[in-house]
C-alpha cells in the first residue's frame, strides 16, 4: 500500500492531553509563553519517533551528554541515510497529537551537536511536511554558528527556538517536526550525529475573537438553494442560522476545524429574502477555556421564479473546418442545452447534449464531413421548464488544418497483455480484465481461519477484517480460505472480464492466529509472537489437506498453494491464479512493526523469495510468481536502506533490482527451474507541480485527499510521462539522487534494461499506482495515459490502487479502453506505433484487433486546456469512425457519432481535457 511518508489510511482525530510547564519568555507581540511538554528524559503523552523513512541510528532514552536526564540520540550514517529524516510526531497515527496555530507560537528544544558530526548545515527542520512551510536550516536557529569554531559548534548544548510564524505555515495545524538530511552535491556523505532534549511547544492564549469575511453567495439555478462561503482567519468551527422572518433553521459543523466554510442554505422560496447569522468558534489549548466567537449577520434576497421562456441569441457558428465547427449562444438565465443536428441527405441524426446550467455557451461540433450542410434545431431549458427553440444551419471547408500530428506505423506492432487493465478493488466491474488480492492486510494473513493482522494502518490489531470488508456471510468467516475464494469469485464474476488473479502468499515469517481481542497484539504480553501468531513453514511435509488443523502452531505455505490449486483454480476454468510474494517487504518494519521491527536485508529478502518461489513451483508447477513487490523508489534502489544495502555494503551488492535479478537467476540454474516470473514494483507518483503540491494523494491530517488546481492539474496530466519518456523530468526528490544526464525517471524502459542486462526474460508489472484527481477529469485523463502507456510499453500486468472513496473518474478511464459502448466494445489486442508531434498536449495509443479483420482502435487524450486538431497519418484500415468521448463532468463514455473515413489520415477535434476512443472498422 501507499507508504511514503507513513500515515496510515485511517487517521481519526483524538481527544488531546495536555500538560502546561510555565515559564516566563516572550515572543513579540506575545504575552509570556506557557509550554507543552513533548519530550523530557522520554516522550509525554500521545509523541514518538516519527522518521521517515527510519534512520540506521534513533535512540530515545541515551544519556544527555554532559548533562542529567535523558535525550533522543540520532545518527545519520552512510549513503542510505541521505533524504532521511529524523521525525517527532504521532507514536500512534490512530490518537496522534494536534496543536493549532493560533495558541503555539513556538517549537523549542535542546540541541548537542556530537563530536563526529558531519555535515550538520545539511538538517532542513520541516514542519509538518515538505511543502507546508518555509524549510530552514536545524544550525540558522542557532545564532553566530558561522562565525564558530570546531570547539564551539561540537561538544555544547544549544536551545533551539523556532518562531512558527517566521515558518510561514500553510496549514493550521500540526502534529509532526523532523530534521531532514539532505545531500549537497558535494560528494561528501551528510552524517550529522547529535542529541535531542526538553522539547517542547511554547503557547499563549488566544484572546481575540476569529474575523470573519463572506467570501461569495452562489444562488442555485432553481432559486431555492443558496451557497455561502465564510472565511476566518484562523480555524474555526461554525453554526449558522437562517430563515425568512426568524432563524428557524440551523446548520453546523463542531468537528472539522478549517478557515473556510461552505454552507449550503436549503429549502428556500424564490422571491423572498433569507436572513443568516454565521457564528465562528476557534480553538483552544485549555479544554476549560471557553472558544473566542465571532458572529456575522446579513441577508440575501432571492429573485421570483420565471414563468417566461428564455431569451435566446441567435446561434453563431465560429472556427469552421472540414471537421468541426464551434456553435455559440447566451441565454438570459441558466440553460441547459441540445441540439440535434444531420448532414443535409444524410440519415443518422446527431446529438450534443449540455446538462449544466450556464447562460454562455462554445459549443465544439466536431465528427463532420468537409464541404458538407448540417441543418438542426437548438433547444435550451431553464430549471423551472421553460423552453426556447432555434434552427441552425452551417456549411463546412473542404479542408481542416491540424494543431497536432500523430504518425502512425502499423507495420511497427507488439501484443498488448491482457493483464494491464487490472485493479486492486471493484472486483468483477467489467472494466477490469486482471485483480489483486493484495496490500498491506495479506502480510500476515493466515488462510485456515481468515485472520489477518492491521499492522499500523490499524493498531496492529488480529482481527477478522478481510472477509468482514468483502462480504463474506458472517457464518462462513472461518471457512479455510474463504477471504480468497470469495474475492476471487468476485474477480471472475459473470458481470465481468477478468481474466486473471494475483493472490498474495505470506512469506514474513508469522500470519494472525485468531480475530481478537482487538487492540495492538504487543499488549497481550512479550510473548505475542508465540500467542496470537502462527508461524509460517514452507513445507508440512505429511498428506495435504483442505481443511487444516487450526489447532498447531504452524501454517504451512505448501498446503495453502495446494488448496488455490485444487480448490480455487477448478473452480474458475480458462482463468488464471496467479501468486505475489508478499507486499511491500522493503517496508515491511514499518507497516508491521510487531513481527518484524527491522529492517530486511538483500540476503534475507531474497532467501525468502527463492525459498517461497521454490514451494510455490513444486506444489504447483505451471504457477506464474511475481516479486520482490517493492513499494517504491527507494525500495527499488537500496531497499530503503537494507542494512546490508548502504555505505560500503551498497558499493559492492549495488542496485536491489540489480541484486534481485541476479539472484533470482541464480536460483533457476541452482533450481533447474524458473523460480521469479515477473519483476512486480510499486509506482506511486513523487511528483509535484511548480509551487510544490503533490500531483497524487496525501494525507491532510484526516483523510487521503487530493488537490485539483490548475497546477496540479496541468502537473498530473504530465506526471504519466514518467513512466516511459527519457525527455521528461518532473519536479520531484527523485530526479535529485539519478546521475546527472539520467535524471528523467523513465521507469519502465529503465527497469526493462535492467531485466535484459540481470534475468533476460523476467516480465515486468506495476500492481500499485495512482496519479490522483479521482473525483476530476485530469484523474481520468492521466489514467487513460497509464493505461496506453502499458501496453505500448509492454507491461505485463497491472493493477490501479483506489486511494480516495469511489474514484469515478479513474473508473471512467478503464472504461474508455474496455466497454466503452457500454457493452462488450474493446481496445484492440496489437499495438500499433504513434508518435505524437507534442506529447505535451496529445497522446494517441492505436491497436488493431487481432480476432476481428479490419477493426482499428484509437484512445486519443487531449491533455491541454485548448481543444486540439489532431491529425491521424497512417491509419490501418478505412470504413466508418465511431467516437466515444469523455471530458467535464461525464464520468461514462458518452457516444458521440459516426463519421466516414476514406483515406489513410483522418483529422479529430478533441476537446480540452479529453479522452476520445475511435472505433474504425
Amino acid at each position: 500500500m501507499y507508504a511514503r511518508p507513513w500515515p496510515p489510511k485511517i487517521w481519526p482525530l483524538a481527544r488531546l492531553c495536555l500538560w502546561f510547564w510555565l515559564l516566563v519568555a516572550t515572543l513579540p507581540g506575545h504575552a509570556a509563553l506557557g509550554y507543552i511538554p513533548v519530550y523530557d528524559s522520554g516522550f509525554v503523552g500521545q509523541w514518538g519517533i516519527n522518521n521517515w523513512p527510519p534512520v540506521a541510528v534513533t535512540d530515545p532514552n541515551a544519556q544527555a551528554p554532559g548533562r542529567s536526564g535523558k535525550a533522543i540520540e540520532v545518527r545519520f550514517s552512510g549513503q542510505g541515510n541521505l533524504w532521511k529524516a529524523f521525525g517527532i510526531g504521532p507514536a500512534d497515527w490512530n490518537n496522534p497529537p494536534v496543536y493549532y496555530l493560533n495558541e503555539v507560537r513556538t517549537i523549542e528544544f535542546d540541541v548537542y551537536i556530537a563530536a563526529d558530526s558531519v555535515k550538520t548545515e545539511n538538517l532542513q527542520f520541516i514542519f509538518e511536511d515538505g511543502g507546508y512551510a518555509d524549510m530552514h536550516r536545524l544550525v540558522d536557529f542557532i545564532p553566530g554558528w558561522a562565525d564558530m569554531t570546531a570547539d564551539q559548534r561540537f561538544g555544547h548544548w544549544f536551545h533551539i527556538r523556532v518562531n512558527l510564524a517566521q515558518l510561514h505555515p500553510k496549514i493550521f495545524r500540526f502534529s509532526r517536526f523532523v530534521l531532514w538530511n539532505i545531500d549537497d552535491g558535494t560528494g561528501i556523505v551528510s552524517e550529522p550525529h547529535f542529541y535531542v532534549a526538553a522539547v517542547k511547544l511554547g503557547w499563549t492564549p488566544d484572546t481575540k475573537p476569529p474575523v470573519i469575511k463572506l467570501g461569495s453567495a452562489t444562488l442555485s439555478s432553481t432559486y431555492d438553494q443558496l451557497a455561502l462561503v465564510f472565511k476566518t482567519n484562523e480555524a474555526t468551527l461554525y453554526r449558522l442560522e437562517y430563515g425568512v422572518n426568524d432563524y428557524s433553521h440551523q446548520v453546523q459543523d463542531l468537528q472539522n476545524w478549517g478557515t473556510a466554510h461552505k454552507v449550503n442554505l436549503t429549502g428556500l422560496t424564490p422571491g423572498t429574502t433569507v436572513r443568516y447569522r454565521f457564528t465562528a468558534l476557534d480553538h483552544r489549548i485549555d479544554p476549560q477555556a471557553t472558544p473566542n466567537q465571532s458572529v456575522l449577520e446579513g441577508n440575501y434576497v432571492l429573485p421570483p421564479a420565471p414563468t417566461t421562456p428564455p431569451t435566446l441569441s441567435t446561434p453563431t457558428a465560429t472556427g469552421v473546418e472540414g471537421h468541426k465547427i464551434t456553435l455559440k449562444w447566451t441565454t438570459d438565465r441558466p440553460c441547459t442545452a441540445e441540439l440535434s443536428f444531420q448532414k443535409q441527405g444524410g440519415a443518422e441524426t446527431l446529438r450534443r447534449t449540455l446538462t449544466d446550467f450556464a447562460t454562455a455557451r462554445s459549443l465544439l461540433i466536431d465528427l463532420l464531413e468537409p464541404s458538407a450542410a448540417y441543418t438542426g434545431t437548438l433547444k435550451v431549458t431553464d430549471h423551472f421548464g421553460n423552453q426556447a427553440s432555434s434552427a441552425v444551419a452551417f456549411t463546412t471547408k473542404a479542408g481542416s488544418s491540424v494543431d497536432v500530428g500523430v504518425t502512425l506505423n502499423p507495420a511497427n506492432r507488439k501484443p498488448i497483455s491482457p493483464y494491464i487493465y487490472g485493479s486492486n478493488q471493484n472486483h468483477g466491474a467489467p472494466q477490469y480484465t486482471f485483480g489483486r488480492l493484495g496490500g498491506n492486510r495479506w502480510t500476515a494473513y493466515n488462510w485456515e481461519n481468515n485472520a489477518s493482522n492491521a499492522g499500523v494502518d490499524y493498531l496492529n490489531e488480529n482481527d477478522d477484517y478481510l472477509p468482514w470488508v468483502e462480504g463474506v456471510p458472517a457464518n462462513q468467516y472461518n471457512v479455510p480460505g474463504r477471504a480468497v475464494s470469495y474475492e476471487v469469485d468476485k474477480v471472475f464474476a459473470a458481470t465481468g472480464h477478468a481474466e486473471a488473479v494475483l493472490v498474495t502468499v505470506p512469506i514474513l515469517g508469522y500470519v494472525a492466529a485468531d480475530k481478537g481481542p482487538g487492540g495492538d497484539v504487543a499488549d497481550s504480553g512479550p510473548n505475542y509472537l508465540q500467542t496470537r501468531f502462527k508461524q509460517v513453514d514452507l513445507e508440512k511435509n505429511a498428506p495435504f489437506t483442505t481443511m487444516p488443523d487450526t489447532a498447531d502452531p504452524f501454517v504451512f505455505t505448501d498446503e495453502y498453494i495446494n488448496w488455490i490449486k485444487t480448490v480455487v483454480k477448478p473452480a474458475h476454468p480458462g482463468k488464471q491464479v496467479f501468486y505475489s510474494l508478499d507486499n511491500e517487504p522493503d517496508i515491511w518494519f514499518a507497516s508491521h512493526p510487531r513481527i518484524e521491527p527491522h529492517q530486511e536485508s538483500y540476503d534475507s529478502l531474497c532467501q525468502k523469495n527463492q525459498a517461497a518461489a521454490e514451494t510455490i513451483k513444486t506444489v504447483d508447477p505451471n504457477a506464474m510468481v511475481f516479486g520482490f513487490v517493492s513499494y517504491g523508489w527507494y525500495g527499488f534502489t537500496y531497499l530503503q536502506g537494507a542494512p546490508d544495502g548502504g555505505g560500503s555494503d551498497h558499493a559492492s551488492k549495488g542496485d536491489f533490482t540489480e541484486y534481485y535479478l541476479d539472484r533470482m537467476r541464480q536460483a533457476e540454474t541452482t533450481a533447474g527451474k524458473r523460480l521469479v516470473d515477473v519483476l512486480d514494483l510499486h509506482f506511486y507518483t513523487e511528483a509535484k507541480s511548480a509551487g510544490g503540491s503533490p500531483v497524487g494523494y496525501y494525507w491532510d491530517g484526516s483523510q487521503m485527499a487530493t488537490l485539483n488546481t490548475p497546477e496540479v492539474v496541468a502537473a498530473r496530466l504530465q506526471a504519466t510521462r514518467s513512466l516511459w519518456d527519457a525527455g521528461y523530468v518532473e519536479n520531484s526528490w527523485i530526479p535529485g539522487v539519478l546521475p546527472e544526464g539520467d535524471k528523467a525517471i523513465r521507469l519502465i524502459p529503465r527497469m526493462k534494461a535492467k531485466i535484459d542486462a540481470h534475468y533476460p526474460g523476467t516480465k515486468f508489472a506495476i500492481t500499485e499506482y495512482n496519479y490522483g484527481g479521482g473525483n476530476h477529469i485530469s484523474g481520468a485523463l492521466a489514467e487513460a495515459d497509464a493505461l496506453g502507456i502499458f501496453g505500448q510499453q509492454g507491461v505485463f500486468a497491472a493493477t490501479r490502487w483506489q486511494m480516495g472513496g469511489t474514484e469515478p473518474f479513474i473508473e471512467a478511464a478503464f472504461l474508455m479502453y474496455r466497454s466503452f459502448d457500454g457493452k462488450a466494445a474493446n481496445f484492440g489486442d496489437i499495438a500499433l506505433d504513434a508518435q505524437s508531434a507534442d506529447v505535451t498536449k496529445v497522446s494517441v495509443y492505436a491497436s488493431v484487433d487481432s480476432s476481428v479483420a479490419g477493426r482499428s482502435v484509437f484512445v486519443a487524450i487531449n491533455r491541454s486546456d485548448k481543444a486540439q486538431d489532431v491529425g491521424l497519418q497512417g491509419l490501418p484500415n478505412q470504413g466508418t469512425a465511431r467516437v466515444y468521448r469523455l471530458a467535464g463532468t461525464a464520468t461514462t463514455p458518452v457516444y458521440m457519432g459516426s463519421v466516414p473515413v476514406t483515406k489513410t489520415q483522418l483529422v479529430v477535434a478533441l476537446p480540452p481535457m479529453s479522452v476520445s476512443t475511435l472505433e474504425i472498422r
